[in-house]
Parts: C-alpha cells; sequence; structure tokens
C-alpha cells in the first residue's frame, strides 16, 4: 500500500491528489515568514525576565526558609579554643592609685595690707612662677613698690626714725637678706635710715615721709615706711604663685601666694582610698615614660562635705621639673609587697596536683607543654611562680589559663 503525506490544503478541501511539486514546505509557509512583531519581542522578554526572578527568587527563599537543625547548626559558637596570657616579671604587690597635683612642698599666703583710703594694684613687676629673692618688689600698688621680706610676722605699724622693737628688728635683717649691710639691733637709726633709701633707690622708687614736728616746733617730713609696702615671707628664696592682677581693689583679704620647697605631689583621696593608707608607705609618681621613686609624707583630714583628704606624695630622688608644676600626673602606692623580682601568672593558671607540685601549661609551637613550678605568693587574682627548671619558663611566655 502506498502511503502519502498530507498537506494542510488538500486536507482542509477534500479533493484529490495534489502535485507533487505544488506539497506543502515548511519554509514556503506564509506565516513563517511573517516579521516578529513588537509586541511579540516585549512578550517573550517578560516570560524571560520572569524565568530568572522565579530562580533567584527560589534560591534566597531556600535560604530563608532552613530547618530548625539547620538554623541551631548555623547559630552554634565555634569550638572554644585555648586561651593563654603572658608571662610577666616585677613585684607582686597590692598598690592604690590617685592623681596627684604637682606643686611645692610649702605654700604660703601673703596678706596684703591695703593703704588708706582707695589702693588699686598699678603694676605685676612679676608673674606668677617667678623667683622671688628678698628686697624684690613684687607688686605696685597707688604707683608704690610692695617689697617682699623675709620674717615670721606681718609688720604691724608704719616705721620711721627713732623706731625700735621686734619688727624693727626684722626689717634690719631684710635688708641684710636683701644685701644692704646695716647693724641689726633693733633700733631704727642713722644707718637703717640710710639701708632704707638704698632699698628704694635700687628699686627705683623714692622714699615716703610723714609730716613731724621738730623740737622747736617747726613742720618737717621724716622717713617712712609703710607697713603696706613690706610683704612677709616666711622664706626667701621663693617662688611667686599667685598675685592680684593690674586694676585689682586691695582690700581686706587680698593676698599673694608664695611656693617653697621640693616639687611634691597633692592628692585629693577618697576616704576609701585614705583607709588604706598611713605615712612612709613607698610610691611612685608616674611622670611620662620615668616612674619617680617617692613616699607619703603626710595624711590630711577627711572633708565631712567633699569625703576627701588631702594626700602629700614626696619624691626620694629626682625626676620632676619645674616645667610640671600645674600638671595632673598619676601616683602609685604599694600597700603590700608580697613577692619581688619574680615571674607574674594569673593564678588560674596555676594547676594544684594533688600532693605534687603545681604545674602550667606553657605554649609550644606544637601544642603544650608541662611546666612544674612553685607557687610563692598570690595577691589579687596573680601569682608569683618559680619554674623547678630554671629554663622551663620565662617572661614573655605564654601560659594556658582555660
Amino acid at each position: 500500500m502506498k502511503t502519502r503525506r498530507v498537506g494542510p490544503e488538500s486536507a482542509s478541501s477534500g479533493s484529490g491528489s495534489p502535485d507533487p511539486d505544488q506539497q506543502a514546505r515548511p519554509q514556503d509557509d506564509p506565516r513563517l515568514r511573517r516579521p516578529v512583531s513588537r509586541r511579540q519581542v516585549i512578550l517573550l522578554s517578560s516570560v524571560a525576565g520572569a524565568l530568572v526572578l522565579g530562580l533567584v527568587g527560589g534560591w534566597l527563599l531556600s535560604g530563608l526558609f532552613t530547618s530548625p537543625a539547620q538554623h541551631d547548626a548555623n547559630a552554634s559558637p565555634p569550638p572554644a579554643g585555648p586561651i593563654v596570657a603572658e608571662v610577666g616579671h616585677g613585684d607582686l604587690a597590692d598598690t592604690v592609685s590617685f592623681d596627684v597635683s604637682i606643686s611645692r612642698e610649702n605654700h604660703q599666703v601673703v596678706p596684703l595690707t591695703p593703704a588708706q583710703g582707695v589702693s588699686v594694684v598699678t603694676n605685676q613687676p612679676q608673674s606668677p612662677g617667678a623667683e622671688v629673692a628678698a628686697g624684690s618688689v613684687v607688686l605696685e600698688v597707688n604707683g608704690r613698690p610692695v617689697f617682699a621680706m623675709p620674717g615670721s610676722f606681718p609688720f604691724y605699724r608704719n616705721l620711721m626714725p627713732g623706731d625700735q622693737g621686734p619688727d624693727v628688728l626684722q626689717l634690719q635683717q631684710g635688708l641684710v637678706a636683701a644685701g644692704i649691710p646695716v647693724n641689726a639691733d633693733g633700733r631704727f637709726g642713722s644707718g637703717t635710715v640710710s639701708a632704707v633709701r638704698t632699698l628704694y633707690r635700687n628699686a627705683g622708687y623714692t622714699t615716703a615721709s610723714t609730716a613731724s614736728q621738730s623740737p622747736d616746733g617747726q613742720a618737717t617730713s621724716v622717713l617712712s615706711i609703710p607697713a603696706a609696702e613690706l610683704a612677709v615671707v616666711a622664706a626667701l628664696p621663693a617662688f611667686l604663685s599667685t598675685s592680684p592682677g593690674i586694676s585689682t581693689p586691695i582690700g581686706e583679704d587680698s593676698s599673694l601666694t608664695f611656693d617653697q620647697g621640693k616639687l611634691v605631689g597633692v592628692g585629693a583621696v577618697p576616704v576609701g582610698v585614705v583607709a588604706r593608707l598611713q605615712t612612709e608607705l613607698d610610691a611612685v609618681i608616674r611622670a611620662g615614660t620615668s616612674d619617680v621613686e617617692s613616699v607619703i609624707s603626710s595624711i590630711g583630714e577627711v572633708d565631712e562635705e567633699s569625703g576627701l583628704a588631702t594626700v602629700i606624695v614626696v619624691p626620694t630622688g629626682e625626676g620632676l621639673a619645674d616645667d610640671q608644676i600645674g600638671q595632673s600626673l598619676v601616683a602609685v602606692v604599694t600597700v603590700s609587697l608580697a613577692a619581688t623580682n619574680s615571674l607574674i601568672v594569673p593564678s588560674i593558671a596555676v594547676s594544684p596536683q594533688g600532693g605534687a607540685d603545681p604545674i602550667v601549661l606553657k605554649q609550644t609551637p606544637t601544642g603544650f607543654v608541662e611546666v612544674k613550678v612553685r607557687e610563692v605568693a598570690q595577691l589579687s587574682g596573680q601569682s608569683a611562680v618559680e619554674p623547678l627548671d630554671g629554663n622551663a619558663l620565662k617572661e614573655g611566655d605564654f601560659v594556658r589559663v582555660n
């Protein structure tokens, strides 16, 4: 039986067999030769984009929707590794630290005596921090000088020739300290008059005078040293700390302040820390990269309002400099000393071994090795240890603490 291929046209018309030359061929189909429309391009692009989004969305959803077991596995921390600490070297000590301000050991407030009438500062010849010697002019009030003089009490009257007493003697001793020779006998005679004139002349001022009456009844004026022109400092030379500025009125509460002595650290320490301190305890003042060996020299009373006490830390050697005055540094006080010149490790790193020697686990490139040690002392979570084999443990090694 012959078979034949039935084309589209013969199938639809129901007519007889077509001419073989005219049988339909795919490439002759007019529908295949029709150009693709813009709408079809857009449609095909949309379908392709939807397929891509579907694939990406499925991948994202697969990451969001995980099983509980997988979620727990992802949230679990990595296995804990060994924790190590570095072996230190030094003293095992109980210490306390507090801030200190650097100043001079002795501080003195020198009251100023106001002149009669209005008194105002007209010049400030010495700046704070300047070293002041006996006879130096430290202030100018109403155009008149105020001399720094050594002594133990303020001058309580204006001094004139013929006066005598302890204030005259103190004046004469001050003149000698200023390099002006005079007989210190407590009597204001002609020699003292000459010395006083030299003091004022050297400073660029004239002496003051007071109206008086001669024995024959004639009005005259005599040399006078007003008490307002003398500021008594306990010891000179000293360093001027504070001074009233120009145009400042001088009243009953006006003063100069002077510092003397070596540099010290002054701290305001809370009562809880003060309770652990006592005088003569060793300390260091940390000044930059160096430690200044020091000692506690005094502990003041605790102020009830602030709860603070003044603690003075005095260096026992060199190390502090004048340019550090006013700076805030740290004082470290050794309250108790458990061990010196020892290897220091965390106490948790020392493992007891029953009746045997304790061990530490030292880290090596290939793992941990046991090192037998003797625990010399323990303080505040740290232990001073000595390896039984002197070479088995050294500063800079690492030991296991977990």
